[in-house]
């Protein structure tokens, strides 16, 4: 793959649509029922709860990570954390803290440091180095897959979803 590069204020836009989608989609699941929030739709994270929670977990997991190489510990949170289950109010109240502490990371880190190597261990134990800006987009691209199949469950609900296209976010 050639290499390129991407500025910081990219990535601070990318995360501010990832809050914009993400609390678009928190408010919609509020006016679920909390039986039509946790029903098994035989989906990857089983219901649309399990779902948010999941991006909610990783956005935690990969932002330890990006805080931890700033500050030369490791990072503490693992999936095993998602026993924690924190209520769908509990995750709209902490998510703009967690988007908050992203971009601080990037302001920190500048158009220099995005595009420095970035080392972590994934949950497996394993060991990997990439550019920081690669595995920011990640949390983006992992967050908005995720987000896309909450709205395939609100539509399996019968209800309508909100329109979280990155185009709505631009306009």
């Amino acid at each position: 793959m050639a290499a390129m590069g991407i500025s910081a204020d990219i990535l601070l836009t990318h995360f501010d649509y990832t809050l914009y989608a993400t609390s678009l989609l928190l408010e919609a699941a509020a006016k679920l029922t909390p039986e039509e929030r946790e029903r098994d739709l035989k989906a990857s994270y089983v219901s649309l709860l399990g779902t948010l929670r999941h991006i909610y977990f990783a956005d935690r997991i990969w932002l330890s990570r990006f805080e931890a190489s700033g500050s030369g510990t490791a990072a503490r949170l693992t999936m095993s954390d998602q026993s924690e289950a924190p209520a769908l109010e509990e995750m709209a109240a902490a998510w703009p803290g967690l988007v908050d502490r992203f971009k601080q990371c990037i302001r920190s880190y500048g158009d220099s440091g995005v595009m420095e190597n970035f080392t972590f261990t994934n949950l497996a134990g394993k060991q990997f180095t990439m550019p920081r800006y690669q595995a920011m987009l990640h949390v983006v691209n992992h967050g908005t897959l995720h987000r896309g199949q909450v709205m395939m469950m609100l539509r399996q609900l019968s209800h309508v979803p909100p329109s979280t296209d990155l185009l709505y976010y631009y306009r």
